[in-house]
């Protein structure tokens, strides 16, 4: 049925287990983590791979401190080159300054890693429609 797919996910933190974890949290929830990234250059490089062979990724997990490239700037980058890609905040610190820089950078939400299930919950709601309606 058109409008049942879940979201194909793009997991970006320097910090390989919590990828790990996020990836089993997700599939779980039938989402398809399509690439992982170690930091903002690896992510930009494996969202234009993805679009090379036309797989789509839905939504970016993006992580704020990242050697080579941070979360804001890779942020920035994708969501003027893929602009019909969400990315969402996934970081450690917990004030609204972080929360206003990740938002202002363009990301659609900003979670706090120990909110990992709310994360997992918004991004297993994702819906092909959302980007359409956007």
């Amino acid at each position: 049925m058109l409008g049942t797919r879940l979201a194909r996910v793009l997991l970006v933190d320097d910090h390989a287990p919590l990828r790990e974890l996020m990836r089993e949290l997700l599939e779980e929830r039938g989402c398809e983590v399509v690439a992982e990234a170690g930091d903002g250059l690896e992510a930009l490089e494996a969202l234009e791979g993805l679009a090379a062979i036309e797989n789509d990724c839905d939504i970016v997990v993006m992580d704020l401190s990242m050697p080579q490239l941070g979360g804001i700037e890779a942020t920035q980058a994708i969501v003027h080159r893929h602009p019909g890609v969400e990315v969402v905040g996934f970081t450690t610190r917990d004030d609204p300054l972080t929360s206003a820089a990740m938002l202002e950078a363009g990301a659609t939400r900003h979670f706090v890693k120990t909110q990992y299930r709310a994360l997992v919950d918004h991004v297993a709601g994702w819906r092909p429609r959302d980007r359409a309606a956007s």
